[in-house]
């Protein structure tokens, strides 16, 4: 875990933690909110998971730890190091050996069993892409070592440490760095006047509903060329989901006709099921105050207990008939 002074150290810097982020590489953050974690403005980033943090930094030496056993080396800090004032690096460990020469780096995983999966078989360098980048990131910021280990433990049905090696790639350290200053200097840099943010994509919908949750007045603005491009991406793309959810639901529809009141199917591909979940049982507490209270409850008292909630944006994309087909 990072401290108050590691983070300030930090700002305006691409990390390690971000990199694959920034490169849109990343399941769980998107470059814009890369972007915003590197220039610190978090205040409208969605929650982080926390039981998943405490659980990494609760178990990480022990992972880092349980590495150095299985390749007989010695676990030591891996200092802070950047380049040009852009770039910022502190692998999890280092691993040394018993004359204090640095041998490889160390990057720690948990992995949960749908994270698990994505690693390969004990031994081998297949590891997340953006697990990926995180190490070869590393490694690029100490070009005297040729590895950087992957220890990670890995969950489902059974727990188990594996160890995945990732090797130097020289030419995928330059590209990482041409792509990711480019990425500093057009998201990040606090001296560059023009700076943007990425545009934003799948995943950024709790960020904007709480960056903006409501408009400022009911003015619209007038269009041109690049808004109406803008209206008609999202319109297609709705035209589309719709059309897809309706082969979907036909798909689909055939099958439960063909199960009829049968639990499912099963072959060599898997199973498909067509079970009846549990009943669910759901309180009236209007009915159940009445009674309480022998009679009908009042609007007064109706009024007392009752808490507005803020109501939430909606996009609504209306175009004219035919505009667009």
């Amino acid at each position: 875990m990072l401290t108050p002074e590691q983070i300030k150290n930090r700002k305006n810097k691409i990390t390690s933690s971000i990199a694959a982020a920034c490169l849109g590489l990343c399941d769980y953050t998107t470059p814009l909110q890369a972007a915003l974690k590197a220039r610190g403005e978090t205040e409208y980033l969605p929650p982080v998971n926390e039981d998943a943090c405490e659980r990494g930094d609760e178990l990480e030496h022990t992972v880092l730890q349980w590495g150095a056993k299985k390749l007989g080396l010695t676990l030591v800090d891996a200092p802070y190091m950047e380049i040009d004032g852009w770039a910022g690096d502190s692998a999890d460990g280092l691993y040394v050996d018993g004359d204090g020469v640095e041998k490889a780096l160390a990057e720690a995983k948990t992995a949960a069993a749908g994270v698990a999966a994505k690693y390969g078989d004990a031994g081998t360098d297949e590891v997340p892409e953006a697990c990926l980048v995180q190490s070869q990131w590393h490694l690029l910021f100490r070009p005297h070592i040729e590895v950087c280990y992957v220890p990670v433990l890995k969950g489902g049905y059974r727990m188990a440490f594996d160890l995945h090696p990732v090797h130097a790639d020289k030419e995928l350290h330059e590209l990482l760095l041409e792509e990711l200053h480019e990425f500093w200097r057009k998201y990040v840099d606090p001296s560059n006047p023009s700076r943007t943010l990425p545009p934003a994509d799948a995943g950024d919908d709790a960020y904007l509903k709480r960056r903006w949750p409501r408009h400022r007045d009911e003015d619209l603005i007038e269009s041109d060329e690049i808004w109406e491009a803008l209206v008609r991406e999202s319109h297609k793309a709705k035209e589309a989901l719709k059309a897809a959810e309706t082969t979907e639901e036909a798909a689909s529809n055939r099958l439960r006709a063909a199960l009829a009141d049968a639990a499912g199917v099963k072959g060599s591909w898997g199973k498909a099921t067509y079970r009846k979940g549990k009943d669910k049982q759901k309180v009236d507490w209007k009915a159940l105050a009445t009674e309480i209270a022998g009679g009908e409850v009042s609007d007064e008292l109706l009024s007392k207990h009752t808490v507005e909630t803020p109501g939430s944006r909606s996009l609504l994309v209306r175009p004219r008939k035919g505009v667009w087909t």
